[in-house]
């Protein structure tokens, strides 16, 4: 179909090229030339823009390794549900930088002496100052047991569901390794980056529409954020959006896009986009009148995918030409084509 109508154009076009007699007679009759057309009609147009990010969860918590030593049990797995306090990732407590027994120990020998002289402080058999000595002393192990516990418990700080985990039993991970990701997955969020031309076009409680990557179904998403200031490396402001997800049909960790209108206008008068031609940055197009196109210089408004607003230049219920007008001049005939 489009190589038929590339023929019929450049069939025109030789016709044009021999639209004068070399012996200098008047000109034959301009070539009609068959275009495609569209009315130019008054009508909403929207300018969108997509953006593109990681979906996390809308409270979320890494727990890293902080204890070279093994792993010798994981109670839960991925997509389980979990408190806070749960334990996520058990290290070995008898290993070589473990001090958990030698903690645990000093601990409950300053437990058993602390309640002795608490008694015998009660019993007004021992001084003030022994009985703080002995106290001090029981918070100090205590302390020191519950930071060894840390070391080879990794526990979850929140109320969530484990998202990653990135450990087996067995393995002996290096301090700083993400061992575990909790979060709380019945909202999710995501941020993306916008220039700074783009800032001022978003606002809290802004609503878009946002796709998981390879899927057809769409889902509602909210601006909650958006930064004051630049990032200094990207030079761009920071913009954060939720998405509710209480049937978890997201998951943490995909990629996703989210689609929002920046500009619209409910009564712009639309034109093809391809109807535009332009000559050092003027633009122009061709109406058709009588059968006969004319030349028109166009300001435009705002533009999408497939439609331009036209700000002045065409009039509404106008025929614009938006195929076949790179072979037009003004005032040649012309033929609408329906192929």
């Amino acid at each position: 179909m489009k190589s038929r109508w590339l023929l019929i154009l450049l069939a025109a076009a030789m016709a044009l090229s021999c639209g004068k007699k070399s012996n200098g007679d008047l000109a034959t009759p301009l070539p009609t030339i068959p275009v495609k057309t569209a009315v130019a009609e008054v009508g909403r147009i929207e300018v969108e823009r997509e953006f593109a990010g990681g979906l996390v969860g809308i409270k979320q918590a890494d727990m890293y390794v902080r204890l070279s030593e093994a792993v010798t049990a994981l109670p839960f797995k991925i997509g389980d549900k979990v408190k806070s306090g749960d334990v996520l990732v058990y290290l070995d407590k008898s290993g070589a930088s473990s001090s958990y027994f030698q903690a645990k120990a000093t601990f409950e020998n300053a437990e058993k002496n602390f309640n002795k002289m608490k008694y015998l402080y009660d019993e007004k058999a021992i001084s003030e100052t022994q009985f703080d000595q002995a106290q001090s002393a029981y918070q100090v192990s205590r302390a020191n047991f519950a930071a060894a516990r840390e070391m080879v418990e990794i526990t979850s700080p929140i109320n969530g569901t484990l998202v990653e985990l990135n450990v087996l039993v067995g393995d002996v991970p290096p301090a700083g390794k993400l061992a575990a990701r909790v979060a709380r997955t019945d909202t999710l969020r995501m941020s993306f980056g916008v220039p700074a031309g783009l800032a001022e076009k978003f606002s809290v409680g802004m609503t878009g529409e946002l796709q998981m990557a390879m899927a057809d179904s769409t889902f509602t998403c909210v601006v909650t954020r958006v930064a004051s200031a630049a990032d200094p490396q990207t030079r761009t402001f920071t913009v954060e959006i939720s998405v509710p997800n209480l049937e978890q049909r997201l998951q943490p960790g995909a990629f996703a896009k989210a689609k929002f209108v920046i500009e619209s206008s409910e009564s712009a008068l639309r034109v093809p986009q391809s109807s535009l031609l332009s000559q050092e940055g003027v633009y122009s197009l061709f109406i058709v009148k009588n059968d006969t196109a004319y030349a028109r210089t166009v300001t435009l408004g705002l533009k999408n995918e497939t439609m331009i607003e036209v700000l002045d230049g065409v009039q509404p219920g106008e025929e614009v030409v938006y195929l076949g007008q790179g072979f037009l001049s003004d005032g040649y005939p012309v033929v609408r084509s329906e192929k």
